[in-house]
Formats: C-alpha cells, structure tokens, sequence
C-alpha cells in the first residue's frame, strides 16, 4: 500500500511561546502521528506561523498557512493528504463563518484534517456527517468565544494599569529615550538630559530648528539611540529636534492610548501630569513652544489671546480671530473678517470678553459641570440593562446549539446556523459596549479632580498680568473647556462654554440677561 503523505502546520500567537515547549510539542505530536499511522511527513515543505495569532486569520491571509491554502487550490498538495495540526484552533480563532469557510476550503481540496490532541480525522465526507458537523462547529465556537474573551481581559488589565498610572504606578518599562527604570522608579539619563537642555538653550536664545540640529551635528552629538524612530538615526534631523521641542513628556507628562479594534490607537483620557521626572521647567517649555516656527532671536514673548482656537461661531464654524489694533483689541468671526456673505462683522471687545469669563468662573459651582451628570445616571441605568441582554443572549445561544444537534434538516441547521453567528455577533458588540460603559464611568471621578484643579488655578491667576500666570491660565482653560460657542441675540453676544464631559453653562452680561431672556430660553432649547 501506497504510504500517503502529511504536512505539519504549527503555529502560537506570542513570541515568548517560541522559546518555550510550544514549538516542540507540537513537533514531536506530529511525527508520533506519522509514525503510528503510516504516514510520510513532508520534510521540506513544513508550514508554521510564529508569534501570530488566528483571531483574525491573519496566518490565513499573509502567513504560512496561506501559502498552503493556495497550494491546494493549485492542487499542489496531492488529494488524500493529512494536515497536521494539534488542534482545530492552531486554524482559525476568527467567528464561526469563516472560520469553517476556512476549514471547509481545505477539506474541499481534498487534504484531511488530523488534529493531534486527539487524533481526530475529518476529511471531505465529514461535511455531510451531522454529528462531525456540530463537533467541528463546537470547537471552532468555542475558540472564537476564548480568544474575545481574552481580547477584552487583555484589554482591561491595560485599562486597569492605565488607571494605576493616573495614580502614579509605573506599569512598564517603556519611557521617553531620556528616562530609564531602576528599581521601579523612573531615572533621568544625564548625557541625555544634558543633549535636551542644550536643544532648549539654542532654541531660547532664537536659533530655529534646522540651526539646532546643524549645532548639534557639527558638535558629533548623537541622537538617542531610538528617538521618535524604531531604528537608530546616524544624525539630527530637523523634524527630530522638533519633536523633542514640542514632547510634553519633558514636563512630567504621560498621554495613555488604547487600541481600538485591536488596530487604530486612540487618546484614552486626560494626560497625566508629573508621572515621570521633569527635565525640564514648564515655563521654558511653554516659552519655547509658543513662539512661531521660525523664532526671531530676541524676540518678546506674551500671550494677549488667552481663548485662541476655542471660540467658535454658532452660524458658521469658523473660529473667531484675536484681532489687536493698538489700542483695542477684539474678537471677530473669521468668516465676518472675510466678508463676501459667509458671516456678519461683528466684534466683541477682548478685554470685556476676558473680564465676563472670568466673573463666570468666580460665581461658578463645581458641581454644575460634574453634577449631577445625567449622562453618568443614563450609562448606569443602560448598564443593568445591558447586562441583562448580555445574559439572555447567551442562554440563547446555548439553546439554539441544542436545537441544532437535534436537527437532521440542512434548510433548518442553516437557518440555526445563522441565527447562532448573528447572536454571537450581538454578544460581541454587547461586551464592548458594556466595557465602553464602564470605563466612562471609571473616568468620572479623575474628571472631578481635574475640573477642580482647573478652575482653582483660573481664580488663582485671572488678577495677574505677567507671563507665568497668563500661561498657567490659557493651560487650566483648555483643561477644562472643550470650545465655546457665540450666539448672537438682539445684537448681544452670548456664549455657551461646553466643558470637556459635554456639559455646558451660558454667559451673558448680566445688564442684557434679562432683557433677552426670553431669546436665552429658545437658545437652551435648541442645544
């Protein structure tokens, strides 16, 4: 008799497991296999997917394993083949209609499937075999709901340790390239620090970006081993030296991110001030930061417009302009600036604008911006709700898994079928919602710290002149306000400030309020 021929396939999804026992367990199962079977193992055709997991088949679409899936499409690989694997999930982790798409493309070339954990063959004529069907089914279901499971534990452990970062833990050893971890606190390095400080002392005295790095190239000083870049950089460049200028992570700064569909990277809450070492004062930094690109070498530095960029107009959109004529300084809309029919000129004198703001912010009540939160007692109620049909879903799907074993009818397991990857895919997005929920009201209370912090230092500084505290000032503001809208009403402007959590408050001189209340009313109405 002909000796038939297998292939191994061997794939883990993390990198640590390549140094551990899963390369040769999975090895040796494989020529056990053959060896009590038979069966001639392919030597030098031996397929594997290292450090990649199958949650979304991404072994199946760029790794070995689609070099072996276009090999039986080509009817490379001869009918009758085996294909080893340890188990059914080594394939496809990926929801239940592709993974069996998956598996059913490989059956259908005719290669039979060996899963080595309990040496289980399926072949082409498993298809058609009611019981094999529901086994196969099962296992692919089970992987699939594992690895979501998984996926959403990994995923709040990192929430979790982003919310002991707020609380000043270090939960890993990734820093700035100036920073180092010893004995779990993080440590400046000096000849980097030394490197920073002489960038901010080139850029203090006027010299802009591309004199810096020419300064810093001619002097032979190399640039961090990993700066901003995966690869090391033999020079300074331009760009380098300005994201070192603009690194909020020099002033004690940390920004968390999460992953979003395991893919686009997103802002996870507010920064989180002094969690690492500041090398360098904020006032240089801010100073430095808020001159133009190209500075003038002695140039004097102040900040008129402490609002710029969030004053916005409600009938167009645009920003309005900080716009100084001597004398007097306004506010115009850029639009009415513009002229041409998109927006009507008309000016709000800046230091009335200043002075109405921070009389708001005197009179205001802390609690007007962080409660009571409506939309906090809404995520709590939705919550409850949610995790009720969380629950009922899959009790569904327990019984609907029954109902299918039961059924021989193929229009009916179809049905079934269908039915059960549509509720798997409810319970999937029932999950992320609930998490989603949770971690908005995880965040409320770091909200109220920073609301507090920010208007104090508003009353603290609004008196004074002098650049520090203009500074301190336009930072707290942007800390606790999101934009702020102009209305126009008989004439008189009116201004609803919305706050970083949607919440938001009216301005209005009080010698016009009540002359246009009634305007004011319909205005509240409309928001």
């Amino acid at each position: 008799m002909k000796t038939k021929t297998a292939y191994s396939y061997i794939r883990f999804s993390s990198n640590e497991q390549e140094s551990g026992d899963s390369i040769r367990r999975q090895t040796e199962l494989c020529q056990k296999y053959c060896d009590n079977h038979n069966l001639k193992l392919v030597e030098d055709q031996k397929f594997y997917d290292y450090g990649i997991s199958a949650f979304h088949d991404l072994h199946a679409k760029q790794g070995n394993l689609s070099v072996f899936l276009q090999l039986c499409l080509q009817d490379k690989i001869p009918k009758g083949s085996y294909l080893l694997v340890e188990s059914l999930d080594r394939l496809s982790r990926n929801k239940l209609s592709l993974a069996q798409s998956l598996i059913n493309s490989i059956l259908d070339s005719g290669v039979n499937i060996v899963t080595l954990s309990n040496s289980k063959v399926y072949s082409q004529q498993s298809q058609n075999d009611i019981s094999t069907a529901i086994e196969i089914m099962l296992e692919l279901y089970r992987a699939n709901q594992e690895s979501e499971l998984k996926s959403l534990r990994i995923g709040k452990a990192w929430s979790n340790k982003r919310n002991k970062a707020r609380e000043g833990v270090i939960f890993t050893k990734r820093c700035p390239e100036w920073l180092e971890v010893i004995n779990g606190q993080f440590q400046p390095i000096p000849e980097r620090v030394k490197v920073i400080e002489l960038i901010f002392q080139l850029a203090s005295q006027g010299y802009g970006k591309q004199k810096i790095k020419t300064v810093l190239n001619e002097k032979g000083i190399k640039p961090f081993k990993h700066i901003m870049n995966k690869k090391p950089v033999l020079s300074w460049g331009a760009s380098s030296v300005q994201k070192v200028l603009c690194n909020r992570s020099l002033i004690g700064e940390y920004q968390p991110y999460k992953n979003i569909n395991g893919k686009k990277r997103q802002v996870d809450g507010e920064p989180i001030p002094d969690y690492y070492p500041k090398v360098i004062s904020e006032e240089l930094f801010f100073l430095i930061n808020s001159r133009t690109k190209n500075p003038v070498k002695g140039s004097q530095v102040k900040i008129s417009n402490l609002f710029s960029g969030l004053i916005k107009c409600h009938y167009c959109g645009a920003s309005y302009n900080y716009i100084n004529k001597g004398k007097w300084q306004y506010l115009i809309c850029y639009n009415g600036i513009k002229g041409g029919g998109h927006c009507s000129y008309r000016s709000i004198p800046y230091k009335d604008f200043e002075n109405d703001f921070f009389q708001f912010i005197h009179d205001l009540k802390v609690e007007k911006i962080v409660s009571p939160d409506k939309s906090i007692l809404t995520d709590q109620q939705k919550l409850i709700s949610l995790q009720g049909m969380l629950s009922d879903k899959q009790k569904a799907i327990d019984n609907l898994l029954i109902t299918f074993s039961s059924h021989k009818d193929k229009e009916i397991q179809a049905s079934l079928q269908r039915t059960i990857e549509s509720t798997s895919s409810d319970i999937s997005e029932l999950k992320i919602e609930i998490e989603n929920i949770l971690e908005r009201l995880r965040s409320t209370k770091q909200f109220e710290k920073s609301v507090t912090d920010s208007i104090d230092k508003i009353r603290q500084n609004s008196s004074s002149g002098d650049y520090e505290s203009r500074l301190l000032l336009r930072t707290a503001i942007r800390d606790l306000i999101s934009k702020i809208v102009v209305y126009w009403v008989k004439e008189v402007p009116l201004y609803l400030v919305v706050y970083k959590n949607g919440n938001h408050s009216i301005i209005s001189k009080s010698s016009t309020m009540l002359e246009i209340m009634p305007d004011i009313l319909k205005l509240v109405e409309t928001i």
